[in-house]
């Protein structure tokens, strides 16, 4: 995101020079050039961390960073809106930093699975479409599939959640359950064309676990997703 121009930098790019046949002096001009891209990038890099934005999805994508409403309502007596506010504040959405993993930011779906004894349904939001799809199948049953619009930023919303609560964290550290009477399961599925982490080498991620026993994370994003949804879930009446 930033260029980070240091001795480590500065020895490469000397030594790429060498190789090139590059004179002292179109090499300290070359070293100039890019100190001064690298002050560049970094000032971009840091007024884009400042700047205050009108919607938490704006912000997010934009600094790559969770974001969070800031403003500054209650002006204690005596005390003037600069002094407990800040001469330049701004009221709105504003990047913390929290940096939201590559992965998030290529999401082709988020999944909640309920499994019963007696019934399957499935809750799927599509960040791109901006749409969450609900299928239940009581027993043998044929399934049945309802589709409706939710907003941008019920998705981002959700998405923040899930980097607060280090969904990949957990995912890794809760074991798969035995077949219980209840279980949840939360799947995002990525796009991995988009993916350059190295350390993500697979385009689904799960998380499965009991009812009973889920961690209270993951009860808290099934319940968002479910309120998203707006209407009955036969599998949790």
């Amino acid at each position: 995101m930033s260029y980070i121009f240091n001795k480590t930098n500065l020895a490469i790019i000397v030594g790429v020079a060498i190789i090139f046949g590059l004179s002292a002096n179109e090499i300290a001009q070359f070293v100039k050039k890019r100190e001064a891209f690298a002050r560049i990038s970094y000032q971009n890099f840091t007024e884009q961390l400042q700047k205050t934005y009108i919607s938490q999805e704006m912000c997010e994508q934009t600094s790559r960073h969770i974001c969070i409403f800031e403003t500054c309502d209650f002006i204690p007596a005596g005390k003037t809106y600069e002094e407990v506010c800040g001469e330049n504040f701004e009221k709105g959405w504003k990047p913390t930093n929290e940096v939201i993993p590559e992965i998030y930011r290529n999401l082709l779906a988020i999944r909640l699975d309920i499994a019963s004894v007696s019934r399957r349904g499935t809750l799927k939001i599509t960040p791109r479409l901006n749409e969450i799809t609900y299928t239940s199948v009581y027993g043998a049953g044929e399934p049945t599939t309802a589709t409706k619009k939710i907003t941008t930023n019920d998705g981002t919303r959700l998405v923040s959640k899930l980097v607060l609560y280090d969904f990949l964290g957990l995912a890794r550290r809760i074991d798969q359950p035995v077949e219980t009477n209840k279980r949840y399961t939360i799947t995002l599925l990525t796009d991995p064309e988009q993916i350059n982490d190295d350390s993500q080498d697979s385009s689904t991620i799960s998380l499965t676990c009991d009812a009973a026993s889920c961690p209270r994370e993951i009860i808290d994003v099934k319940n968002d997703i479910i309120r998203l949804w707006g209407g009955l879930v036969a599998e949790e009446s």
